[in-house]
């Protein structure tokens, strides 16, 4: 949409696993590359299934290569968390803005269907997300639509490497202009001591 700059995923499909959306797997920065702040659009207006469902999910994440034992040649595993994630969930009232680090779920804000006389109508609301992160606390400071929210959001102090945009179930998924700020984690401190400390 170049006239209200968006990416809009129409979603026919019922709702599986499949990830849809975009993913930047190497930011130059390699495992030093750590969030301060977003902003970031999102809205998610219904599902063709009829019944609740997530939609237009925002993810941050860490992904790193781990060593194992394999047959096979060349091959690498990866092990992988979020971050931060946001996405908006369709409720009978209308839908919620969430924000999830862990297993911690925070609703930042509520918005109503437009038509109190058909529950099944779909709300139509943008969610204007501005994010702060400090990495001293692990929380973050949260603005939806111009007003912070009282909540505590919490997210893993951890450097990033992909920003994935996901549309879980089937519906209108819209994703507004991304902005992204960071900076470069120093590299880790040599070890003063070739053996670990002994209590004794």
């Amino acid at each position: 949409n170049k006239t209200n700059p968006a990416l809009i995923i129409e979603r026919t499909t019922p709702h599986n696993s499949v990830f849809i959306g975009v993913v930047n797997p190497d930011l130059g920065v390699g495992d030093r590359c750590c969030m301060q702040r977003f902003r970031v659009s999102l809205r998610y207006s219904g599902n063709h299934e009829g019944t609740g469902g997530s939609g237009c999910n925002f993810r941050v994440i860490s992904t790193r290569q781990r060593d194992v034992e394999s047959n096979a040649a060349n091959e690498r595993v990866y092990s992988s968390y979020h971050v931060v994630s946001l996405h908006v969930n369709r409720v009978a009232t209308g839908v919620n803005l969430i924000w999830q680090a862990g297993p911690l779920n925070v609703v930042l804000k509520h918005a109503p269907v437009q038509n109190a006389n058909n529950p099944s109508s779909s709300s139509n609301h943008t969610f204007f997300v501005d994010a702060k992160l400090n990495w001293s606390t692990g929380t973050a400071r949260v603005t939806v639509d111009g007003v912070e929210c009282e909540q505590q959001c919490r997210f893993i102090p951890h450097p990033f490497n992909q920003i994935s945009l996901n549309a879980d179930h089937s519906g209108t998924h819209f994703f507004g202009p991304i902005d992204v700020w960071w900076f470069q984690a120093p590299p880790p401190e040599p070890a003063l001591m070739h053996f670990a400390p002994q209590r004794l």
